[in-house]
């Protein structure tokens, strides 16, 4: 039975940019995570933020592209995130932990946490670390996936990992809900304000909801490293086009998310 190795769902980032893009394409509103992050901590024009988790630092590059002239800093343990944010112009590359954050006490106006708190081992650690490194009146957004998000995605998963015996431990279903989110938040930080967005994906096809399986698969402990993930990935894709059997109209999956917001 294979295991599941922690962090090894961002060896390479192309699962994530596929995931990125499907939210893109098929949610069935407009779906802007990163500006529904900068709304709420209200970056000014000059301030400093610390991206926790940085991934393709799509985030970073929009507010250099959007003409911001305070420093940005993607943080990530990934190797492949770390190589992208180097490419960025007048963006900070830094390699570590979330949970010992290479920086002095109140060093930061803003962090931003995008759907990162699920990998880390220790949030309440790494929420303690986003309170030092902010500067006071500072704020912190982060974000979370509403508990029961892509149900059916989710039992099209589980049924197709379970049918080739993988021992998972699944970083993308971590009781880290929104009302958890809140209570970790508020030992360190007081008062939260949390702002929900509902929405859906809307998956056109088999192709679709495959592609976005496919790339669902580190999560559920099919690596890129996993010895039959071939037959794995033609198992999702068979199972996709089963679900789509006899079905005239899109698959609608319901979806939604926090944004979490605290001030120092």
């Amino acid at each position: 039975m294979h295991h599941y190795e922690p962090g090894s769902e961002y060896r390479t980032l192309d699962p994530l940019q596929a995931r990125i893009d499907t939210h893109r394409h098929h949610s069935e509103h407009p779906d802007d995570v990163e500006r529904a992050v900068l709304d709420a901590v209200a970056l000014g024009p000059g301030e400093s933020l610390l991206d926790l988790g940085s991934g393709t630092g799509s985030l970073l590059a929009r507010l250099r592209r959007e003409g911001h002239a305070g420093r940005l800093v993607g943080l990530d343990i990934s190797a492949a995130a770390i190589a992208q944010l180097r490419a960025l112009d007048g963006v900070e590359a830094v390699c570590a932990d979330a949970a010992a954050l290479p920086f002095a006490d109140g060093e930061f106006s803003v962090l931003t946490a995008r759907h990162m708190l699920y990998h880390v081992p220790d949030p309440v650690r790494a929420l303690r670390e986003a309170r030092r490194v902010l500067a006071a009146g500072g704020r912190l957004a982060a974000t979370v996936n509403t508990a029961g998000s892509l149900p059916e995605t989710r039992d099209l998963m589980r049924t197709v990992v379970a049918r080739h015996g993988v021992k998972r431990s699944d970083t993308s279903e971590r009781p880290l809900n929104p009302g958890g989110l809140r209570g970790l938040m508020e030992p360190e930080f007081g008062d939260v304000e949390v702002i929900e967005y509902v929405n859906a994906l809307v998956y056109p096809d088999a192709a679709a909801l495959a592609r976005y399986c496919v790339a669902m698969l580190g999560f559920y402990g099919v690596g890129a490293e996993f010895p039959d993930r071939d037959a794995v990935v033609a198992d999702v894709i068979a199972e996709a086009t089963r679900r789509f059997d006899g079905r005239a109209e899109p698959l609608r999956d319901p979806k939604g998310y926090v944004v979490a917001v605290a001030r120092r």
